[in-house]
Order: C-alpha cells, then structure tokens, then sequence
C-alpha cells in the first residue's frame, strides 16, 4: 500500500490540513522577510503550487482551515491573519491534480490583519467553531475578537468597522483554554492549581473549579485541554486536562454554577 507518511521541511513550523481536500496541506514557513504559508500536495511537500506572503515576523504557531474549506486563520506571536478563497463551481468533483492545485489556491491578500500592541505576545490562540471570532490569551489580558465571514457577503472585504468587536479580560495569564458545549462555554487555566468556565459571549465568569488532584510538581501548569463529552441534562462537561510533563487528568467541570464573588 502507498505509504501516507510524507516528510516536510525542517523548518516547517505547523502544519494544517484542507477540510475538503485531504490532499491538500498548509504549513508554515520561513520567508526572505516575514514567514511564509506554503500550500501543497501532501504527495510533494516540498514543492509548495502557492506561497502566501505574510506580515507575521515571528514563527506561524497556529494554522488551521475551517469546516467549509474557504478560510484560513494563521497566528504568529505578534500577528494574525484570515485568508479567504472562492471555489469554483465542482471543484471538489475533479480529481486530477493540477484542477485540484488551482481550485485549492487563496487569494494573495488577506482577508483580516491584526498587529498586536509593542508589548503584548499572543501565546494561545483559537477559533470558535463558528469561525465567527478567535479567542487570544496574550501576556497581557485575555481577548475575544469578531471575524466577518467574507463569503456571507458574496465576497466583499469587510469593513475595519467591522473588524473592531473585542472584549478583553484584563490581567489573566492564560495557560491553555479550551472550548465546551458547542462553543458556549469558554474554559481557561490561569494559575494551574484552577479552571475558570465563562459564558463565552461577553466572557461572563460562570464557575471555578479547584484542581485539587493536580500536586505543583507533576501538572502544573496546565499546558492543554480539550472537552471529552458534556451532558446538557446534568450541566456539566468531562475535560481531559494536561501539563507539560505529560501527565493527563479527567476533570468533571460543572457549567451552570454562580462564581464566587471574589473572582
């Protein structure tokens, strides 16, 4: 059988695979004077069909396409950017390789650019599974942005008024985050020895959750999570909580109950 196994350059700095064509993959990489987004065929990884030229100066950490295939978010420490493409009709229907190569190519400008302030890092990113915001944890607050769907709008740019929704939380440092109840529930770590649940819109605290299995030498800090399952009846959401020594707990976290005062 034909091996799946494709080796990527060294210098790749993450990679994203196309939704709607598995063929496809993005990755990032470094350029002459800013990083650069390769896109290729997983069969010839090192032979980019497109580079998207971008503003990001620091390496691309995260890069993810999004469920329809037409939009690609890119985070770097000190940029983010949207891309946007439009398929041509039954692209998805032809299966030689250079059709795929053009229907697969985005445009050469960004859809969304945001420079972070001198200062601030962004050190955790992540789109809302309705591709409508991205959630940012920087050194300095955690930030929820608005995203306008370009091809909502038949494909018109968006407006920079239409860019600026933010809500901030100030002085948070956020360590790893994750996403619950169909994108509801925003879930964070700060101090490592917590979890705080907010109502993602607004970010309206809801619940603190004490870990008191984790000890300080072996899982803190919590470096990721993801949710496992969640109950609607019950109000409450299994997350897999992890630190970065590789230890993995399954955290039983209630949604529905008031947050303490004091936060």
């Amino acid at each position: 059988p034909q091996s799946l196994v494709h080796i990527l350059p060294p210098a790749v700095s993450c990679v994203s695979m196309c939704t709607i064509a598995p063929r496809v993959c993005a990755s990032g990489m470094p350029g002459s004077r800013s990083w650069s987004i390769h896109v290729q065929m997983m069969s010839d990884p090192a032979t980019p069909f497109q580079t998207l030229e971008t503003s990001h100066q620091a390496p691309i950490r995260w890069l993810l396409h999004s469920p329809d295939g037409l939009r690609l978010f890119s985070c770097s420490s000190d940029c983010l950017q949207l891309w946007w493409r439009r398929l041509p009709t039954g692209a998805l229907g032809k299966k030689e390789e250079a059709y795929v190569q053009g229907a697969m190519r985005w445009e050469g400008t960004p859809e969304h650019t945001l420079f972070q302030p001198r200062g601030d890092e962004v050190r955790l990113a992540m789109v809302h599974p309705s591709w409508r915001s991205v959630l940012l944890a920087t050194n300095e607050a955690l930030e929820v942005r608005q995203l306008v769907d370009r091809s909502a709008t038949g494909g018109a740019s968006s407006t920079p008024q239409q860019q600026l929704g933010i809500v901030q939380r100030r002085e948070m440092q956020v360590t790893a985050a994750c996403f619950a109840v169909e994108g509801s529930r925003l879930v964070v770590s700060d101090r490592g020895d917590r979890l705080l649940v907010f109502v993602y819109d607004g970010l309206q605290p809801s619940v603190q959750v004490v870990l008191h299995p984790f000890t300080p030498s072996i899982c803190r800090p919590v470096s990721s999570m993801v949710e496992f399952f969640h109950t609607v009846a019950s109000g409450s959401a299994y997350l897999a909580v992890g630190s970065d020594r590789g230890h993995v707990k399954l955290v039983l976290v209630p949604l529905t109950e008031c947050l303490s005062s004091s936060m």
